[in-house]
């Protein structure tokens, strides 16, 4: 029985032995795996723009690490303050830009209106002095017109006849 029992404790520590460097390679495989998908993500992208990834997660990094722990420094509080009272200078020229093109449309509004005003009274007094006449009046008007009719041309061949008929014609 003992016998036995040595012989199923060998075998246990066998069954460990085997099982811990199956449960690493297991782990190892894992890890295999994480940087093939690694390496096909970054295989197409040029060594260059790799490194400058890099120096900007270093960058990003120690900005993260100083705000954490509470280290900002003076420079970039300053530079933020700068960059407000800019901010701030632009707003108000903006501002006082918008301001002066509403008062200049404003009064080029105001202009418009008071033309068309003109140009509506213009228009009423025309329909009024055509709506005044009769019918009669248009008709003689037309009527004074004189148009004088030419002679005829006989076809011969002098030149004072010619001269004669295109004085008439005109």
């Amino acid at each position: 029985m003992e016998l036995v029992a040595e012989l199923v404790m060998k075998s246990f520590i066998k069954v460990d032995e085997v099982r811990f460097p199956q449960t690493w390679l297991e782990g190892l495989e894992e890890k295999v795996g994480e940087v093939n998908a690694l390496n096909a993500r970054v295989d197409g992208l040029p060594i260059s723009e790799l490194a400058l990834r890099v120096d900007l997660l270093k960058h990003k990094t120690t900005q993260v690490g100083s705000f954490e722990l509470g280290s900002s420094s003076l420079s970039s509080v300053a530079h933020m303050e700068e960059r407000i009272e800019e901010l701030d200078y632009s707003q108000k020229t903006m501002l006082k830009l918008f301001s002066d093109l509403s008062n200049d449309f404003i009064a080029m509004i105001e202009t418009i209106k008071t033309k068309m005003a003109d140009m509506k009274m213009q228009v009423n007094l025309t329909m009024r002095v055509v709506g005044n006449q009769t019918p009669n009046q248009v008709c003689n008007i037309s009527s004074r017109v004189k148009i004088p009719k030419p002679k005829a041309f006989n076809r011969n061949r002098d030149a004072k006849e010619l001269k004669n008929f295109i004085f008439d014609m005109e």
